[in-house]
């Protein structure tokens, strides 16, 4: 399984908000999970964290936003990833 972040786009009573998530794919490269909750950078160093700042910038510049509305049409309870 790989993984990669994504921005994920949810609109909210009318409130649009983008996040950052973690998002899970099989073997085929298709979307297979993303975490429930937006996801932080984080490191055990400073160079870490700041890695971790540069692969989601780097990730999130590549990769097309996600609408989560759509993807809860399309995993309706099992795409979600609440234990990542």
């Amino acid at each position: 399984m790989t993984w990669n972040y994504r921005v994920i786009k949810e609109t909210v009573h009318g409130e649009t908000t983008y996040w950052v998530h973690e998002v899970y794919y099989n073997e085929a490269g298709e979307i297979e999970s993303w975490t429930e909750a937006p996801v932080g950078a984080n490191g055990e160093t400073l160079a870490e964290l700041r890695e971790d700042l540069e692969t989601m910038l780097h990730d999130t510049v590549l990769h097309d936003v996600l609408n989560m509305e759509e993807l809860r049409k399309r995993f309706p309870d099992e795409g979600r990833d609440d234990e990542v």
